[in-house]
């Protein structure tokens, strides 16, 4: 059994009314790591702000990004299948806007730190690549020794394929030549004993590349995942997956890893009952059906003498086995008006990859206009479905708040919020500006906070 580990420069999770991608992003790119069955993305380019995380579509998506008013070109993030979060120790720790980290409990109670990163350009200055490394550099020294290690993202560096001048660092299937990004980062990988399984493993040409330049229409590799080299054993795939689409100019990369996913022991509760839809009691005949069922019931399996406990096991049981037969569960609603289920939405997805397949075999003015169409087509259908969604969900707010049902309208307002955020607020040390990270150091941090607050000196007069 082995891991997916995807790395992939989006440009951006933001939605904007003005760009030619389609609307949720977030769901968009959600779907797409599914079809390839991806269990966690190194995002590059998120460009949102702060640091934050929300549910979609059956990933978390956890970011790091620059202040609200600042500028934002950059950002870094991950994005999680739910059924990995869960097994998470500690949620992905951000370090700045171009560096995020997470530590995966795998088997045989080891770990495996993932660093999600994103390298300046090349037009960048000098002092804001070396700033990158040197923060780089300090993420990788305090990461435990016995770790796994991968780092994955868009270094924005070409490494070529000189083999006798970095041994161990570069493989035998680089392509191209480096330039000054790619220097970067090979010392950065001798410095730490690490290898760009990029260049190990053999494939086709296209399958290695990343990016075509705008201007000279050639590939070149600049998206990459990194590990140590005494670790080279555990990455049994590295490779771009060219079809995988969301309106972005990088391919992604997937990694196989041969990791097995440590699970944490629960204890095991009862089984929960599942909701039932209690909006149907408004309906009189189904009302007095189930007061009819109840009362049967009560008259053929209460007469008999037993005690309390066995009585109220009884009563308990039969009252939600009637009420689930007569009323049924509620409609999964959806969280916002992205419908994963929308069979038009699914065929131009399907279209939008088709043209995309066909334009990766034989690139022509015609397969691209294809391809140009069927996103166009995407991006119009969400808009509209975007805009019917809020049509709908105003005037069913208006009638809940008419009728003064406070149920159906607080539950209306909750569905307008979208997909669910998870709180993640960050801790403050004592001077009010460092960030707490660690768990040692917030705990800490909590003790703190109630000694001052408990411990307080009192006077007795």
């Amino acid at each position: 059994m082995f891991l997916k580990l995807a790395e992939w420069s989006i440009r951006t999770l933001m939605d904007n009314a003005r760009s030619k991608r389609p609307e949720r992003r977030t769901a968009i790119i959600a779907k797409e790591l599914d079809r390839y069955d991806i269990d966690i993305a190194a995002l590059s380019e998120t460009r949102l702000a702060l640091h934050d995380s929300m549910v979609d579509n059956g990933y978390t998506f956890f970011w790091s990004g620059r202040e609200e008013r600042e500028k934002r070109e950059a950002g870094v993030g991950f994005a999680i299948r739910n059924s990995i979060v869960q097994n998470l120790e500690q949620e992905p720790t951000p370090i700045s806007e171009r560096i995020i980290t997470m530590r995966l409990p795998i088997q045989r109670n080891a770990y495996a730190t993932i660093i999600s990163t994103y390298a300046p350009t090349q037009t960048n200055t000098e002092e804001n690549k070396e700033e990158f490394y040197n923060t780089l550099r300090e993420t990788v020294k305090v990461v435990p020794s016995t770790d796994k290690l991968i780092i994955a993202g868009d270094f924005n560096a070409r490494v070529g394929c000189e083999t006798d001048h970095w041994p161990g660092v570069i493989g035998s299937q680089g392509i191209g030549k480096s330039n000054s990004n790619g220097e970067l980062l090979l010392a950065f990988c001798s410095e730490y004993s690490l290898v760009i399984t990029n260049t190990v493993f053999k494939h086709k040409q296209h399958h290695k590349t990343t990016w075509m330049h705008p201007r000279s229409k050639h590939w070149h590799l600049l998206d990459y995942v990194v590990t140590r080299q005494r670790d080279q054993k555990d990455v049994l795939d590295t490779r771009a997956m060219r079809g995988a689409d969301c309106s972005t100019d990088h391919n992604m990369v997937r990694s196989k890893l041969a990791f097995t996913l440590r699970k944490r022991t629960r204890k095991v509760k009862g089984r929960p009952t599942s909701k039932i839809n209690v909006t149907k009691i408004k309906n009189e005949e189904l009302c007095q059906e189930l007061q009819l069922r109840l009362d049967e019931i009560m008259e053929d399996k209460y007469g008999e003498k037993l005690n309390t406990e066995e009585r109220w096991n009884k009563l308990k049981t039969a009252a939600y086995e009637t009420t689930n037969a007569i009323l049924g569960k509620p409609d999964r609603p959806n969280q916002d008006w992205f419908d994963e289920t929308d069979a038009k939405l699914n065929t131009l997805l399907e279209e939008r990859n088709k043209a995309k397949a066909k334009l990766l075999q034989r690139r022509t003015r015609s397969n691209n206009a294809r391809l140009t169409t069927a996103r166009n087509n995407l991006q119009k259908y969400t808009r509209e479905k975007k805009s019917q969604w809020w049509e709908e969900k105003a005037e069913k707010l208006q009638l809940a708040a008419d009728k003064n049902d406070m149920k159906v309208f607080y539950n209306g307002l909750r569905e307008v919020y979208g997909p669910r955020k998870r709180g993640n607020t960050q801790l403050l040390a004592l001077d009010g500006i460092t960030v707490l990270r660690e768990r040692n150091e917030i705990l800490n941090r909590f003790a703190q906070h109630f000694d001052q607050l408990l411990n307080v000196p009192g006077t007795v007069d």
